[in-house]
């Protein structure tokens, strides 16, 4: 365990890679998953776009159904613990999603909640 310039234990580097987390982000982005963002910075920033029955969602679930409004295929995305993992590209939704019109959005994101709340149901009966 000496202290010297340019000298490495291979080991110990790993461990390092493995502990921070690194292997597992660049493993994400070898996959085409190159933008990750928490969920809470998405809620907070956007739930204010959304009528109150949308505000009131956890906040993976608010960005779970928000992406699928606006019509990102489950191909385009990776829900993790605590962050959204976004194909390249993939991530413009959000811009959309500040432009849109949110009176037309309403029903199209009512819907896709109530398929969430069926989804869950059936996985409840189902196990």
């Amino acid at each position: 365990n000496e202290l010297k310039p340019n000298l490495l234990y291979g080991v110990f580097v790993l461990n390092q890679l493995k502990c921070s987390g690194t292997l597992e982000a660049v493993e994400l982005m070898q996959r085409g998953y190159p933008s990750r963002i928490p969920y809470q910075t998405i809620h907070q920033r956007y739930k204010g776009y959304m009528p109150d029955f949308v505000q009131a969602l956890e906040p993976a679930q608010f960005v779970e159904a928000i992406a699928l409004a606006f019509g990102l295929s489950s191909a385009d995305y990776q829900l993790g613990l605590h962050k959204i993992f976004l194909r390249a590209g993939k991530a413009m939704f959000l811009e959309e999603l500040k432009d849109a019109n949110i009176e037309e959005m309403v029903p199209i994101i009512t819907e896709k909640i109530k398929f969430f709340e069926r989804k869950k149901a059936a996985r409840v009966v189902i196990e």
